[in-house]
């Protein structure tokens, strides 16, 4: 978003009524929480750059999964892996939602 159209959506949350308020606030968190996903997603592959499967250390960008995360292409084997690749939440289609289910069993303390 361009910093003008910002600026123009800061002072029209002026004119908003509670319920409108109510729901901005909900699309904000939701879009909060998907963002915190996908950077800790991104963070795991950042810090190990070898292939989960041959452990090579040469790749390349190769896309992006469906939910915006950033997909790799090893170039000793050929295969496709993202950062959830051989993590616990490898087939977990949203990590958005399980991150907020790991913080609800944990209690508000962000998990380590």
């Amino acid at each position: 978003m361009l910093h003008h159209d910002f600026r123009r959506f800061l002072d029209a949350l002026e004119d908003l009524n509670p319920a409108q308020i109510e729901d901005a606030q909900t699309k904000i968190q939701d879009l909060r929480r998907k963002t915190e996903a996908i950077s800790e997603i991104e963070a795991r592959t950042n810090q190990d750059h070898k292939c989960p499967f041959c452990g090579d250390g040469r790749r390349q960008k190769w896309g992006r999964t469906r939910t915006k995360i950033q997909r790799y292409r090893c170039t000793g084997c050929q295969k496709t892996y993202s950062g959830r690749t051989g993590s616990a939440i490898d087939r977990i289609h949203r990590p958005d939602l399980f991150m907020v289910a790991l913080r609800d069993m944990l209690g508000t303390s962000a998990p380590q």
